[in-house]
């Protein structure tokens, strides 16, 4: 792992602890704005252990939760494409172990056509 790339992980783990320590406890949608208002109960955050009301935040501290809630979707989506490029990568050694062990069996993967040419008539 090279500096650049330890320094980001570093910063990272400052902020994913920031992350841990924020919840957000929303029983109901009462955040989406489709949701009825009579039934639902009033969602709330807790940071540190201490529980404040959503609607009882500054407009700057509701930004900041729109940011937080917006970087774990982007950090779900992340850690979604991480797992697809995996399955690439093991498709890809396989491929190579292959290439590597077997080059035949490997080229007849390559080109099954060549391996498997029609009858002539048919």
């Amino acid at each position: 792992m090279g500096p650049a790339l330890q320094r980001c992980m570093s910063s990272l783990q400052g902020y994913r602890t920031i992350l841990l320590a924020l919840t957000l406890n929303t029983r109901s949608t009462a955040l989406d704005s489709t949701a009825p208002a009579a039934d639902t109960q009033q969602p709330t955050i807790t940071l540190a252990g201490k529980q404040y009301a959503y609607d009882s935040l500054s407009e700057p501290a509701k930004q900041l939760v729109a940011a937080i809630r917006a970087s774990e979707e982007e950090m779900k989506s992340i850690r979604n494409q991480l797992a697809l490029m995996d399955v690439g990568r093991r498709a890809l050694a396989a491929q190579l172990r292959l290439a590597v062990e077997n080059p035949e069996a490997f080229q007849r993967l390559q080109n099954p056509e060549a391996s498997n040419p029609l009858p002539s008539g048919a």
